[in-house]
């Protein structure tokens, strides 16, 4: 009811500018992102101060686009991927969505947000990522964590073919986390894949462990084909499944248009294997994601039926419908300019 109030609260606010509206927008997204800016160079400025050992005094940043492959264009789109993004530039986004669930019968408004303020000084390689994020899109990915965070990411020079990234934050005050990622991006033919591993200590839920695999076949420069499979390992045991061992399955479809909008199709599946091999659900699912004004205004639909093990297997209608606005340039310059105009 909370959230309900703020998307109305601000709705009120916005329609009292009248004609001016739009001027206002556009003021309001440029004075955020520009003290998006100026709070990350400062924290930058003090965290210098504090460490050198990672640090290159003479690096002033970068301010390159960097889109990336295809296979992570499109991961950063419909941010489903196992890899949250480090942007050379910092950028936050607020997102607002309504859920329809027949089972419950339900409209389910939220609102979610994530800031990453890129730390230049530290050679690109350092970010600190707060994330509110909604529980509506838990679903899209096996990697997907739903908990509330604030925390450092670190991306350690890559050597050899293993990439290394750090993470250390907290979830809440009485839960402190840490992780470390490696993956392994290789070629072979023509899919360009890569191997993850996630191992994670968190004061609450104690060691995670995760295994991922990305398969991407490069149909051509817009259409991107994907296999994903992973497994997972958690000390945690939830009370009510008694299940804590799970396994995930996906394929999907994905191909973006020359007008600034994009689709990716697919099924998954998501279940248990200890203490015994079990399917919890099967999904089938299609989103849609429009640039439908400036650089950084985006909706979003999302249709998907699921087949549940706690519904026994009755077929569930979900329907997602979801507005994003961007402050900064990190995810504009390196998404929005992927698109053919």
């Amino acid at each position: 009811m909370k959230k309900a109030a703020v998307i109305v609260f601000f709705t009120i606010a916005l329609s009292a500018h009248g004609n001016s509206i739009i001027d206002w927008t556009v003021e309001k997204q440029e004075y955020l992102s520009h003290r998006l800016y100026t709070f990350a160079h400062r924290l930058d400025h003090k965290l210098l101060n504090l460490c050198t050992y990672f640090c290159d005094n003479n690096d002033t940043g970068s301010t390159t686009t960097d889109t990336g492959g295809t296979g992570e264009w499109f991961t950063e789109l419909f941010e489903d991927g196992p890899f949250d993004p480090a942007y050379i530039q910092s950028c936050a986004r607020v997102r607002s969505t309504m859920l329809y669930d027949h089972q419950k019968g339900t409209f389910d408004p939220s609102v979610s947000f994530s800031i990453s303020l890129a730390l230049p000084r530290f050679t690109d390689r350092l970010n600190l990522i707060i994330q509110n994020t909604e529980e509506s899109t838990e679903n899209r990915d096996f990697n997907n964590d739903v908990r509330n965070s604030i925390g450092l990411s670190y991306r350690m020079p890559t050597e050899q073919y293993v990439h290394t990234s750090l993470f250390a934050g907290v979830y809440s005050l009485d839960d402190p986390y840490g992780k470390v990622r490696l993956w392994y991006p290789y070629e072979l033919g023509t899919w360009q894949n890569i191997v993850y591993e996630d191992i994670k200590y968190s004061w609450v839920n104690g060691f995670e462990e995760e295994t991922g695999m990305l398969f991407d076949r490069i149909i051509d420069e817009t259409t991107l084909f994907r296999v994903q499979l992973g497994l997972r390992n958690s000390q945690y045991i939830d009370d009510t499944t008694r299940k804590g061992d799970f396994y995930f399955a996906g394929v999907s479809l994905a191909q973006k248009f020359g007008d600034g909008s994009a689709y990716k199709t697919g099924v998954s599946t998501l279940g248990s294997y200890r203490p015994e091999i079990t399917t919890d659900k099967y999904a089938v699912y299609t989103i849609y994601k429009q640039n439908i004004w400036k650089e950084w205004v985006y909706f979003e639909v999302e249709p998907r039926v699921e087949w549940e093990e706690r519904y026994d297997f009755h077929p569930n209608y979900l329907i997602l419908f979801s507005l994003e606005f961007y402050i900064g340039k990190g995810f504009t310059q390196r998404v929005f300019s992927g698109f053919e105009r």
